[in-house]
């Protein structure tokens, strides 16, 4: 948990920042660094239940921010507030910045998940998935066929999103390890409920 001395120091910060007392609010890497990946597993456990009710695209939707916070929160020492910002939602290019700086050859075989993922954001809105139209494939693992037609969208070929959960799970696992983060801080103050759903069909347990 976090001091009230630092959530006081946060703020002040922030609000100096806002009123134009300092170019540049000092950041409390440690603590940003925490709050990111609080907030990604939140997210995560959110996208896991989103894809056993099979809400689409919101699953997918959902998984990216997950997997984006997680990569910030792991790069906050080499990013700073405008850099983090200046990245936006690319989730292809701060996945290249985190290989080229952790230079772990365990993290190639998610090439394609991060591919998969990176897609969800074109259809953040529903005017894209008209446009563009959604054919979709959400499961635990790939080519996991849909339950039900989606009446609102066209199924054009080439308009494809995938979203293999397992892979997800094993890449934030291994996030874990390479970070040296305990998952442990994380899960234990979760409820019941968050703690279920993070665990149903989970074959990539964080502890």
């Amino acid at each position: 948990m976090f001091s009230i001395k630092q959530v006081t120091a946060w703020l002040r910060n922030r609000i100096n920042w806002m009123r134009g007392r300092t170019n540049t609010p000092s950041e409390d890497k440690s603590y940003l660094r925490t709050m990111y990946f609080d907030a990604a597993v939140h997210y995560q456990i959110t996208a896991r239940y989103a894809t056993i009710a099979w809400f689409v695209p919101a699953s997918g939707n959902f998984v990216h921010h997950a997997i984006e916070f997680y990569l910030k929160g792991a790069l906050i020492e080499k990013l700073d507030e405008a850099a983090r910002r200046k990245l936006r939602h690319n989730l292809q290019k701060l996945w290249r910045l985190y290989k080229r700086e952790r230079n772990n050859p365990a993290l190639d075989k998610f090439d394609q998940t991060i591919r998969d993922i990176n897609k969800f954001e074109r259809i953040r809105y529903p005017e894209e998935i008209i446009r563009l139209g959604m054919l979709a494939e959400i499961g635990f693992v790939r080519n996991t066929p849909r339950p039900r037609p989606q009446p609102l969208a066209k199924e054009p070929p080439g308009v494809r999103y995938e979203l293999a959960l397992d892979e997800v799970d094993e890449l934030v696992r291994l996030i874990f390890q390479i970070e040296g983060m305990r998952p442990a801080f994380f899960i234990d103050k979760l409820n019941e409920h968050a703690k279920r759903y993070l665990a149903h069909n989970n074959k990539f347990p964080m502890i």
